[in-house]
């Protein structure tokens, strides 16, 4: 599909929908809707003893379906990562100091047992005490979910500890002894254990879209705002590097391909609507944040099309994938239903996708995948909304080597943002900075961008044996 007829095809979409009939308000796209989503389905999941582990932060990779421990005790940095990231959000949503607490103890176990101090970079694969055990590919795209901890953190908080690790980590990537590849200019997708070499790429030496997309997804964007100074520029141009690569190396006729050796194939790994997707996510992301109107354009001219295709408008929720030229594949893995949803809230801002839809499809989620009697939510639905019994049938289907707080915590927070953009109501987000930085630090909407309109010190918290000031920030005109 040509880009001429992704527009025509785009504008044609959005002359059909009538927002004049919309609905002024839907209790779905109440803003506490979504806090209140958090704080009872997500957050207690990954906030109980069992999930804090011992000593506290020492994250557990598996837990069973009700939040018990598993059999297995190996962890993840990765997915350490990724509940720092839950317990983080919790707190922004809510300013309660025991979700921050949480994220700190979290953080000081990453930081302490998952950095390597000999070689850098992060362990693969840790003991149930922390120590390293394997000697495994260091693979880039979990270094990007391990410094989602320190990203998040460091967002809220302005850690020290945080900061230096975000800096290793993106000199690290970027190293061309290490994880980048000077010569095509991309991240490598894996590095020998011993740091010295590329891994094997597989049979068909392609790149992993993830290896590039994640370091974006996963911290870059994040924090670039609130480095300062010459690491916010820094980080800024490397935002600009790796978009490039992706969309000249992964892009074709529309869509984001998971290889960059099988453009054009459907099966190819990481080939779905959520990939698709969260690249157009990001895209558009970063040309407001970074005042990039060709990454903007870009977004603009294709994904509002594909996400027409991704909307099963007869049941109301999201397809996983493009099977066909003109055809999908029913039913919906979890992340890949909390990205469709983010970008269509997104677009729902800009009046490119009506508050209806985006009310249909995040009423489902709260229908369909939140587990009621455990928390969290299921890992995947069929087509009309019951749960996929061929991913959940796994008793550690919920806590596992790829699925932690993460999508489901970041759904409701840009669920929350959106919804009360689209009410008219300022959006609220707690902060918890040193007391010399309340007036003065930088502080954003999220990944979104937006005018502040008042900042307010609630006092002291001492979080970690830091002494820090609880702040609440408040946002309009989000975009």
């Amino acid at each position: 599909m040509t880009f001429r007829m992704s527009l025509v095809l785009i504008l044609t979409a959005v002359t059909a929908f009538s927002f004049a009939s919309e609905p002024s308000s839907s209790s779905v796209l109440a803003p506490e809707t979504w806090v209140r989503h958090l704080t009872n389905d997500i957050a207690p999941f990954w906030t109980s003893p069992d999930a804090m582990g011992s000593p506290r932060g020492n994250f557990p990779t598996l837990r069973k379906n009700d939040g018990t421990p598993a059999v297995r005790t190996d962890r993840r940095p990765r997915m350490m990562g990724r509940q720092i990231y839950a317990c983080s959000a919790a707190y922004i949503l809510t300013g309660e100091a025991s979700y921050l607490e949480a994220a700190d103890d979290g953080l000081r176990f990453l930081l302490a047992h998952a950095r390597d101090s000999r070689k850098g970079g992060w362990q693969t694969l840790l003991d149930k005490d922390g120590n390293p055990k394997g000697n495994d590919y260091r693979y880039s795209q979990d270094a990007a979910y391990a410094a989602m901890g320190p990203a998040v953190y460091y967002f809220v908080t302005r850690d020290p500890a945080a900061r230096e690790t975000l800096v290793s980590n993106r000199n690290e990537i970027f190293n061309p002894r290490l994880f980048w590849d000077e010569t095509n200019r991309r991240v490598r997708n894996a590095i020998l254990p011993s740091m010295d070499g590329e891994a094997p790429a597989g049979k068909d030496n392609g790149w992993e879209l993830v290896s590039q997309l994640d370091q974006v997804n996963g911290w870059l964007l994040l924090t670039q705002p609130v480095m300062g100074g010459d690491d916010s520029a820094r980080f800024g141009s490397d935002i600009r590097t790796l978009l490039a690569v992706i969309t000249n190396r992964f892009w074709k006729d529309g869509l984001f391909y998971g290889r960059s050796s099988q453009l054009g194939n459907l099966d190819a790994p990481n080939t779905d609507f959520g990939h698709v997707l969260k690249t157009y996510w990001m895209l558009l992301l970063a040309g407001s944040r970074l005042g990039d109107a060709g990454f903007t354009a870009f977004a603009l001219s294709n994904a509002p099309y594909w996400l027409s295709q991704a909307y099963d408008r007869d049941n109301g929720r999201w397809a996983l994938k493009m099977e066909g030229s003109n055809s999908v594949r029913y039913g919906s893995s979890w992340w890949i239903y909390a990205e469709c949803d983010q970008i269509a809230a997104t677009f729902a801002l800009q009046r490119l996708w009506t508050r209806k839809d985006l009310a249909t499809t995040a009423s489902n989620w709260l229908a369909d995948y939140v587990d009621r009697p455990y928390g969290e939510v299921f890992r995947g639905i069929d087509r009309s909304g019951n749960p996929d019994r061929g991913l959940y049938s796994n008793e550690l289907a919920k806590c596992n080597e790829w699925k932690n707080g993460f999508h489901s915590s970041e759904h409701a927070l840009v669920l929350y943002i959106a919804s009360s953009a689209l009410a008219g109501k300022p959006v609220a987000l707690y902060f918890a900075v040193p007391p010399d930085d309340v007036k003065t630090f930088t502080a954003k909407p999220y990944l979104f961008e937006g005018d502040e309109i008042s900042r307010e010190d609630l006092g002291g918290i001492a979080v970690g044996g830091r002494q820090l000031h609880r702040v609440r920030v408040t946002f309009d005109h989000i975009r």
